[in-house]
């Protein structure tokens, strides 16, 4: 499949470095503003607390600050919703083709599928080209099928669908802003069922999941370019708002300006590489983040995490109220 894009930035959509080896710095967000157990205090009349921040890792530097602005908020809960969307239409598709090759003899009980890994966007400068890929994650989905009218102690299937990491690549030119040949590597996804006496056969299961699922990360691939295009100083996932300015300086350079100049503009030899992880904004089950790696030691991660506090109304002494 090739698409052509005009889109003044994929160095803003498809955001992250082509480097396998470049591991995180493991940042230490309980730093500072950012320490849950100050929080706790803070907000002792709470169940719990959520703790909404950007932190920075650079050659031996650590430092947090809070989302006071809910920039950050707003970014997790885009880029969290973005993936879900796509778990979502994985999960349905390989339910719904399961279910449709299945002969009359058997019924489908469920089938349960997930994303595994992060939604990395990556971008690396190579012989004057801008390389870009997306994807990351990989499909893990158990399915189970019994016979009809047969209790299931008798007769019953149990199915295995997993993918290893799925990735798309494409051509960004820095000079004209298009986006081109967005292509998605072959799923080929390992479908196996195993049952008690029969051996249940679901021919072309396999290539009508692979083709969806390339297809889905195509279209995916294609929207980001087309919604998080560089316009001004936007930049893709509105980095330029969550990633902040006037936080953090490290030799007197403002690390946060040094972040979104790399994303805007990738120089030769250097790689930006963006992850999302995460995707539970549940009342008392929260965890999205957003790590932004640079070639050169500069990390930047966004984070949501939400805890039990342990001060709170139910464990706090009398004198917390």
């Amino acid at each position: 499949m090739i698409t052509k894009v005009k889109a003044l930035t994929l160095a803003a959509v498809l955001s992250t470095g082509f480097v396998p080896g470049m591991a995180s710095a493991a940042i230490n967000n309980n730093i500072g503003e950012c320490d849950f157990y100050s929080l706790f205090e803070q907000y002792n009349r709470d169940d719990y607390v959520t703790r909404v921040s950007a932190s920075v890792s650079y050659k031996g530097y650590q430092d947090c600050a809070l989302d006071r602005n809910n920039y950050v908020k707003s970014v997790l809960a885009k880029t969290s919703a973005r993936r879900n969307a796509l778990e979502a239409d994985i999960r349905q598709k390989i339910y719904q083709s399961v279910d449709a090759n299945l002969n009359g003899s058997f019924d489908l009980d469920y089938v349960n599928t997930n994303l595994n890994g992060p939604m990395v966007f990556e971008l690396r400068e190579s012989g004057g080209r801008i390389l870009a890929k997306v994807g990351g994650v990989g499909i893990s989905s158990t399915a189970k099928i019994t016979l009809k009218n047969t209790p299931s102690f008798i007769f019953k299937a149990y199915g295995r669908i997993n993918s290893p990491e799925i990735w798309a690549t494409a051509d960004y030119n820095a000079f004209s802003g298009e986006v081109s040949n967005i292509r998605v590597n072959p799923v080929n996804l390992n479908i196996d069922f195993e049952t008690r006496f029969l051996g249940i056969s679901i021919p072309g299961l396999s290539n009508l999941i692979d083709n969806f699922v390339e297809s889905k990360l195509s279209s995916m691939a294609y929207a980001a370019i087309n919604s998080d295009k560089l316009t001004g100083s936007r930049t893709i996932f509105s980095l330029d708002k969550a990633i902040p300015s006037g936080e953090f300086f490290y030799g007197g350079e403002d690390l946060g300006v040094k972040a979104k100049d790399a994303i805007r503009h990738i120089i030769s030899g250097q790689s930006v590489r963006i992850s999302v992880s995460g995707n539970s904004l549940g009342y008392t089950t929260h965890s999205a983040s957003l790590n932004v790696k640079l070639s050169d030691t500069l990390e930047i991660q966004l984070d949501s995490q939400r805890r039990k506090n342990p001060l709170g109304p139910d464990n706090c002494p009398v004198t917390c109220h």
